[in-house]
């Protein structure tokens, strides 16, 4: 993983709770997964299939990696819930997309919409 290498010690205290510096990674990595949809990709992460002959046994990356998957479907699903307006302001804030009259106070609105309903939806 190199640079996005977290300890186990690490995860769990960022699984504590819902605060706005986790709600403004998760959405850092829901961005990142759009660029790799538009490569072809099937989004985050991109695996390949293979053929086990024994047990299986999955890694603490894997899990991690399948966590975090679930994680940006969620965010996905609460931005496409949220108001055209508080959309528009996510989008344009973390992929560039065209800006929103009153960027920041959709996008604020957007933050406390994302975190009331990403406490709820996504488990601690």
């Amino acid at each position: 993983m190199g640079q996005n290498q977290i300890t186990l010690a690490q995860y769990i205290l960022w699984r504590i709770d819902m605060t706005m510096e986790k709600l403004q990674d998760l959405l850092k990595e829901w961005a990142r997964s759009l660029k790799y949809e538009g490569n072809n990709k099937l989004g985050f992460p991109s695996r390949s299939l293979g053929m086990s002959t024994g047990g299986n046994s999955t890694s603490f990356d894997e899990m991690y990696d399948s966590m975090q998957s679930d994680h940006i479907r969620t965010i996905q699903a609460i931005i496409d819930s949220l108001p055209e307006r508080q959309q528009n302001a996510v989008y344009h804030k973390y992929t560039g997309s065209k800006a929103e009259v009153l960027q920041d106070y959709h996008m604020n609105m957007a933050y406390d919409n994302l975190l009331t309903i990403a406490t709820r939806r996504i488990p601690n």
